[in-house]
């Protein structure tokens, strides 16, 4: 048995029955006062105090007769030379044994076994704290490098400044340089984190159907050309992820789905046979997961995206499902996405399915998510009222004006082409509401094009000659990139109906 006593050491008990202390040779702390505090053995004199009270009765003693008794003296006095020089002699045999053949002399510490000339004792051997700081500083970083941890690295630099000031064997100017290194590279991952964190925000309110400010954009762009030039960074796991997470988002902001897909399978398949995924770092390989899905899906891969789908559903039930409710939305958003395309009912299974969720029913994009996907879907079938019940009832929900401008944009110019569909009677007025409501926002570069949409809707109920304008609009973008950032692509809806 052992009992550990943190920074100072271990004290066990061999199956002999005899203590040991083993001090903890990586916590030192002043070259006179490690270990234990110095234990002395002092005998206890057993007193026995016998007070008779005056009134307590003596019990009666019966005398026995007396006879003389014959005594040689000279006997006696031999026999009591022979009974000194017995106790002596152990004495004097100890008095040599214990401090030569044990730790005394280091410990100050006497312990049963000592006594015992068959006994092997084991020695605490102390370790002086300059050999304990004489570590291979390079070897040091490069590990701590390789195992994440470079906050527990920062605090031992620290410690161990601290403790310069009692020490003059550590050499402070080193670890005082490994402190800023250090402090450099926290400083990267906090700014890697930020740069990411704005672009997700951007990602979740736009729903990519508009791009990231084109500074933050440039400002990540450079940001990864720093990092993927630092070789020792990338042995770190950490920053392999965080390299895989600002280059996946560029290719997403510049809607480069098939480098994406290339890009994210590679990685995650370089992931996978490194055995980098654990528990600490499982949020990532599900978010690589869902990424992969996404690519395929915008690739028209769709089987394979499924495939991965049900990767993704298996590793969300790892580690007791950890992160299961988090990504519960992702799950039934990739599906809905697929069979949308592939099998409408089945898309319209799984929203029904994910709609009465308790979880995804908590998630502020759960109305937009619904009932979106539900109007599309109608509309594909062209069951044009239950399409446009759906998107009004979005448009209703508080959670629309938590959404990017750009995006409620998109959605207001699709009910306008649903509605057309119905009756165009109040069309021209829904139009204009938008053009006032969103003014600022048309007026920019990257809202040209609705603009010009907008203005090509009006033309054609006041019945005007559109074919320049229609093939000026169609020449702006290909039909697929209209489908990619227009909730009802325009390119489609202008050849159809113009």
């Amino acid at each position: 048995r052992e009992i550990s006593f943190p920074k100072i050491g271990v004290l066990r008990r061999s199956p002999e029955g005899y203590y040991t202390f083993s001090q903890d040779k990586s916590f030192n702390m002043l070259s006179d006062a490690y270990g234990l505090k110095d234990l002395e053995f002092v005998a206890v004199e057993e007193e026995v105090e016998t007070q008779i009270e005056q009134n307590e009765q003596i019990p009666s003693v019966i005398e026995m007769e007396k006879k003389p008794v014959k005594v040689k003296k000279r006997a006696s006095k031999q026999l009591l030379r022979y009974a000194a020089v017995a106790c002596i002699m152990p004495i004097m045999l100890y008095t040599f044994w214990i401090p030569f053949k044990s730790d005394f002399f280091n410990s100050g510490l006497i312990s049963f076994s000592d006594f015992n000339p068959f006994y092997n004792k084991e020695v605490g051997a102390y370790q002086p704290i300059s050999e304990a700081y004489e570590v291979d500083k390079k070897l040091t970083k490069v590990e701590a490098i390789e195992s994440d941890l470079f906050e527990i690295l920062s605090i031992i630099y620290s410690e161990i400044i601290q403790l310069s000031h009692e020490l003059l064997s550590i050499n402070v100017d080193d670890f005082i340089q490994l402190k800023r290194d250090n402090m450099r590279v926290l400083s990267e991952i906090d700014e890697i984190d930020l740069l990411l964190a704005k672009i997700m925000y951007d990602i979740k309110t736009k729903q990519n159907y508009s791009n990231s400010d084109d500074s933050l954009v440039e400002l990540v762009k450079t940001k990864f050309n720093k990092i993927s030039k630092q070789n020792n960074l990338l042995k770190s796991t950490r920053f392999r992820i965080r390299l895989f997470n600002m280059y996946s988002r560029l290719l997403l902001q510049k809607r480069d789905y098939k480098t994406l897909e290339k890009f994210v399978i590679k990685s995650y398949d370089e992931f996978e046979n490194d055995n980098l995924f654990d528990r600490s770092n499982h949020n990532d390989k599900l978010s690589m997961l869902t990424y992969i899905a996404n690519c395929l899906f915008k690739t028209n891969k769709h089987n394979r995206s499924l495939k991965y789908v049900k990767i993704l559903l298996n590793s969300m039930q790892e580690y007791d499902g950890f992160l299961y409710d988090k990504y519960l939305f992702f799950y039934y958003n990739i599906l809905v996405s697929n069979y949308s395309l592939i099998d409408k009912e089945k898309a319209l299974f799984y929203l029904d399915k994910a709609s009465n969720n308790e979880v995804i029913k908590k998630l502020p994009s759960y109305n937009s998510f619904i009932y979106l996907n539900r109007s599309l879907i109608y509309y594909d079938q062209q069951k044009y009222q239950q399409s446009k019940k759906n998107i009004s009832r979005l448009i209703m929900q508080k959670d629309f004006l938590l959404l990017d401008k750009s995006f409620q944009l998109k959605i207001l110019i699709a009910r306008i082409i649903i509605i057309n569909e119905i009756n165009k009677k109040n069309i021209s007025e829904e139009v204009n509401k938008i053009r006032e409501n969103y003014s600022v926002l048309l007026k920019t570069k990257d809202h040209n094009r609705d603009k010009l949409f907008l203005e090509i809707i009006i033309k054609k109920l006041n019945s005007g000659d559109l074919e320049k304008d229609k093939n000026e609009f169609l020449s702006i973008i290909s039909e697929d990139d209209s489908k990619d950032v227009d909730i009802i692509g325009y390119n489609n809806w202008v050849k159809e109906n113009i």
